[in-house]
């Protein structure tokens, strides 16, 4: 398959990776999300525009590490998961303490698939565990933080 470019369009059809650092592709390579100014699209591995997401541009989309429709997302205080095909979309845990959680656009879903790094109104940081939908310990950060990572052993 020879490779299509998709991040080099002219405004108005703008469109990109959200950040260097996430994986725009599904785990198996045929699927790609980028960013079209105020949501996100849905390529298929060779850059072919297949249906826009009901995510919005600031809702930090990643996707499954192990299911290749999957894709998890943040909106407000929840974290929710969109299956890509069927356009389904599941809750997966509220964070009732906090107004708002972010991943920070720039982490991802740990290697493991199973880890998130997340941020509760700017200051609480932890790393929520997909598969039991638990909270570990909570770090508090400054005001001004910029980016928040996972390392290979989910610190």
């Amino acid at each position: 398959m020879t490779p299509t470019r998709t991040t080099t369009s002219a405004p108005p059809a703008w469109t990109g990776n959200e950040y260097g650092s996430c994986n725009p592709f599904n785990c198996d390579n045929t699927r790609i999300i980028v960013i079209a100014i105020d949501h996100f699209r849905l390529l298929d591995g060779g850059g072919a525009f297949l249906r826009d997401l009901p995510i919005g541009a600031s809702e930090r989309p990643k996707w499954s590490k192990t299911l290749p429709d999957v894709i998890c997302f943040i909106r407000g205080n929840t974290l929710n998961q969109i299956d890509s095909e069927t356009l389904a979309v599941n809750t997966l845990h509220t964070f009732t303490e906090y107004s708002t959680i972010d991943p920070s656009g720039e982490s991802d879903i740990s290697d493991d698939g199973d880890h998130l790094v997340l941020c509760g109104n700017s200051t609480d940081a932890f790393v929520f565990t997909l598969s039991t939908g638990t909270k570990g310990p909570v770090f508090k950060i400054a005001a001004g933080w910029d980016a928040l990572k996972i390392s290979p052993d989910n610190h």
